[in-house]
């Protein structure tokens, strides 16, 4: 029983010196993949000098992203073959020692794995046997010294890992995107080179894409630019156009205004006319009555130069009479012959003025009948002139009416051609800034490109090879990209 358990005491020794190995073996390779992060990030702010902005700075996610990707893949590896290590000394050592039978009622527990509790109950199984004892302790001896050798072997393994990571990881860091671990790795390994491989490949195409786009970008930017410079001309051409035919419209509805103010002291004039028209007329009408009443009484007057002309030649005759008898009486005679010629002379003085009273009785009857004439005449045109007055009026106020309203459509005209005027003006502010915009978006890709351009195509000529350009119409080779630092 006491050798058994020294044999237990021994075994847990072991166990615990090959658990505390793999501890550090697995710090190793975890520190090995910090210190290759490191390495990476300093290239990358070597490469990206501050201030990043958002282009540098997409570049940089993108970069962290695969190298993180690939980071993550390598630790991962690391710990499942870390976790793959079998115990083989003491695997063997409890399957070749017995043929595995039942464990006894009272088999002593200790606590430990799966594969080392079978080997410590098969220990204890047989611990009565000093020669299964010490055949037990030949082999696990055996068994240590074969792990002790399988052991290098998964150590120089290891560090034939860790060359090739270092190689590749440093071309990385370099900013050589062509580096790959050629040289195969150990099976269990050849996961972690495949993914290595293919983030660095990924990586190279992204970087490719983002050179294409930019080019791609910056041909679009410029032809941008092209069309709002040709928008901004046609929009200071139509602005000039339509703040013309604002002037112009302005104008225009001075002149109208001006034609309306005319209409309308034309037809308030004509109307004023058409209201003391009537009262002209009624004045006429007076003259004409007169003119009628003057006839009628020049008319009566001629009767009366008749019986006045007739009184007068009876007067002659008297006097004629009284001279005869005057002749025949002597001196009373000469009397009444003086009074007879008097008297004659009256009746001629009375017959001359009846001839010339009826002359001017005739005058003025013949210009009262004219005059008669002449206001009906006048009365006449006074209704046409008041058809005509009326007709001007209506006119006249139809043109106002007319050119006020075209006054109003001048008026909107105009207005909607200032708002026009106003929004080509904003258009212009908004091109402007949609330019100013653009060459921001044109700096950004100039930036872009001028990174992405720093992995140019290399080609890689080993001293004593012969190099052979390739033809420029063929097919173009795979793209080696290396980053040079401006």
């Amino acid at each position: 029983m006491g050798l058994c358990h020294a044999l237990t005491l021994r075994l847990d020794g072991q166990e615990e010196t090959i658990m505390l190995q793999k501890q550090q073996s697995l710090s190793f390779r975890l520190v090995t993949a910090i210190v290759a992060e490191a390495a990476v990030l300093a290239a990358l702010l070597i490469v990206l000098s501050p201030p990043l902005t958002g282009p540098q700075l997409m570049m940089a996610m993108v970069i962290l992203a695969a190298v993180t990707l690939g980071f993550a893949v390598l630790v991962k590896r690391l710990l499942a073959s870390s976790e793959s290590f079998p115990l083989h000394g003491f695997d063997n050592a409890a399957t070749t020692a017995v043929p595995h039978p039942e464990p006894a009622p009272d088999h002593l527990y200790l606590p430990s794995a799966a594969p080392q509790q079978s080997s410590h109950l098969n220990l204890v199984h047989f611990a009565n046997s000093d020669e299964v004892m010490e055949g037990l302790i030949g082999k696990t001896d055996e068994n240590h010294h074969e792990n002790s050798g399988d052991e290098r072997e998964q150590a120089e393994e290891l560090k034939t890992v860790v060359a090739a990571l270092d190689v590749g990881l440093r071309r990385f860091a370099s900013g050589d995107l062509t580096a790959r671990i050629e040289a195969p790795l150990p099976a269990e390994f050849e996961g972690l080179r495949s993914d290595f491989n293919h983030s660095l490949e990924g990586m190279e195409e992204v970087l490719d894409d983002i050179g294409s786009s930019a080019a791609t970008l910056h041909g679009c930017q410029a032809d941008l630019q092209a069309d709002i410079k040709a928008l901004m001309q046609s929009a200071a051409s139509q602005t000039a156009e339509i703040a013309r035919t604002a002037t112009e419209t302005a104008v225009l509805s001075e002149t109208v205004r001006a034609r309306q103010a005319q209409a309308g002291y034309t037809a308030s004039a004509g109307y004023s006319a058409l209201l003391d028209l009537p009262r002209a007329r009624q004045t006429v009408d007076g003259v004409a009555s007169a003119m009628q009443a003057l006839a009628t009484s020049s008319a009566k007057t001629a009767s009366l130069n008749e019986e006045i002309m007739n009184i007068a030649f009876k007067a002659n005759l008297l006097a004629m009479n009284l001279k005869l008898q005057a002749g025949k009486t002597g001196q009373a005679g000469d009397d009444m012959h003086a009074a007879g010629d008097e008297f004659r002379h009256l009746a001629e003085q009375m017959a001359e003025a009846a001839k010339a009273n009826a002359h001017l009785s005739r005058t003025t009857s013949q210009a009262a009948t004219l005059g008669v004439g002449a206001a009906d005449k006048v009365s006449g045109e006074f209704d046409a002139m008041a058809v005509y007055l009326k007709a001007i009026h209506e006119k006249a106020a139809g043109m106002a009416e007319n050119a006020g309203k075209e006054k109003a459509a001048l008026d909107s005209l105009r207005s909607t051609m200032m708002k026009l005027a106003r929004t080509s003006r904003e258009h212009a502010m908004t091109m402007e800034t949609l330019r100013t915009r653009t060459d921001v978006i044109s700096r950004e890709v100039a930036f872009v490109d001028r990174h992405a351009s720093r992995f140019i195509p290399i080609r890689t000529i080993q001293p004593g090879s012969i190099f052979k350009p390739q033809p420029q119409g063929g097919p173009k080779p795979g793209a080696h990209l290396r980053l040079v630092k401006s």
